[in-house]
């Protein structure tokens, strides 16, 4: 039943949470590429506006969808060179915006080399009957935060899900968020932002956006809220590169720091924190601090 089904689900990652090998790196077994987690955004838009939102998309003036398409294509490739991906994690902004977000679950599930898709949702959105059947599939697995009173649709989406066996956890928000949603000035020595990388808990959230793969969600919204702010150090072009594979394995297991790294606080212990999702009304902007 749906419980038992929970429970397996839970048992399986929590295993594969305890596996710091498989989950914090690309390794090879044999030759064979095996990637932890990709997260694939399909939208920059999202229902709550949380100022201290990680993937920063507060700070979009304009936020729109992803092109399935590119999304498709970009994908490919990376299957191309990948032996497995353990989860493919959908997410946003909130993904249960888009009308047909059930042709990416059908996309991803119909992959040989998925083992598992992981869908991230604020519970603001009841989701529509194509996207119900398609979340149906045993390796579709949706991860519920509750934001309180403004995850109005928790309740109902849960009867759906129980109704449908549409397997899913929810979260309750913590006492506190990291403070890292601030883009700084880059003024850190080439050292201090090693450091950052060294001890950033996030560097191995790989994270798909407009066709190019990033070392994780903050270095993926930086580099599409202004143009000023794109670095080609910062990500890997799966429309462009050729020598995908080899670029691919070069980018994900160097140990050096990225570009964007210099925008950021970091993402580590020593980190101060934050009252969890303070709603704002206006959009963000680069180099204030709230």
């Amino acid at each position: 039943g749906v419980l038992q089904g929970n429970y397996r689900i839970k048992a399986e990652r929590a295993l594969l949470a305890s596996q710091e090998k498989v989950k914090h790196s690309i390794r090879q077994f044999d030759g064979k590429i095996v990637i932890p987690s990709i997260d694939v955004v399909v939208t920059e838009k999202c229902t709550l506006r949380c100022a201290d939102c990680a993937n920063l998309m507060p700070y979009f003036k304009k936020p729109k969808n992803i092109d399935f398409e590119l999304i498709f294509s970009s994908l490919d490739k990376v299957f191309s060179v990948s032996d497995s991906i353990i989860e493919l994690r959908i997410l946003g902004g909130e993904p249960f915006i888009l009308k047909d977000i059930d042709k990416i679950i059908n996309y991803c599930t119909g992959k040989l080399n998925v083992n598992r898709v992981v869908i991230y949702t604020n519970a603001t959105i009841v989701p529509r009957p194509n996207a119900i059947n398609a979340m149906k599939n045993k390796n579709v697995f949706v991860e519920i935060t509750d934001y309180g009173e403004l995850s109005k649709a928790l309740a109902q989406t849960r009867v759906v899900f129980d109704q449908e066996s549409i397997l899913y956890s929810v979260a309750q928000l913590p006492d506190s968020w990291d403070d890292s949603a601030d883009i700084i000035h880059p003024k850190r020595s080439k050292e201090g932002n090693q450091y950052i990388f060294d001890t950033c808990c996030a560097k191995y959230l790989y994270t798909l956006m407009h066709g190019k793969l990033y070392r994780c969600p903050f270095s993926a919204s930086l580099n599409h809220l202004d143009n000023n702010f794109r670095d080609a150090n910062d990500y890997v072009d799966l429309t462009s590169d050729k020598l995908l594979k080899k670029r691919l394995q070069s980018f994900i297991y160097s140990p050096s720091y990225v570009p964007s790294c210099g925008y950021c606080r970091g993402r580590s212990q020593i980190l101060g924190r934050v009252k969890p999702a303070r709603q704002v009304r206006d959009k963000r902007v680069p180099f204030v601090q709230l």
